[in-house]
């Protein structure tokens, strides 16, 4: 793969590289003794609405293949991992930690060319 295609799909890489590292910290055992609110804040709060909603973003942008699917692939990703790391009672708060910023993502990037575009118009 060449850099500058590397470079295109970096938002896909970069969404996998932050839902990984908090899935394989949640699922380390005894990594969680003792840290897990430490663990709750930074990924649940942090890493995983942020990532989902830059990524979704982005990709939506420019219009990379499949960007439709990546705020249910977000959302479900987003789902699994507090409910087998924390148990089934933070399915309704788990919504915001992927499936709410993924689509919010999405709206922000499809809508962002057409307001630069309408921008442009005007001002022209």
């Amino acid at each position: 793969m060449t850099k500058k295609r590397l470079l295109r799909f970096s938002p896909y890489l970069t969404f996998l590289f932050c839902y990984g590292l908090v899935t394989i910290v949640g699922l380390i055992p005894g990594l969680l003794y003792g840290n897990e609110m430490g663990y709750w804040l930074l990924g649940f709060w942090f890493i995983l609405p942020w990532s989902a909603l830059l990524c979704t973003f982005f990709a939506a942008f420019l219009r990379l293949p499949l960007y439709p699917l990546l705020p249910v692939i977000a959302g479900s990703w987003a789902l699994w991992i507090p409910w087998v790391t924390f148990g089934p009672q933070v399915f309704p708060q788990s919504l915001g930690y992927g499936l709410i910023p993924a689509i919010i993502g999405l709206i922000a990037g499809i809508a962002a060319p057409q307001a630069v575009r309408w921008y442009r118009q005007k001002h022209n």
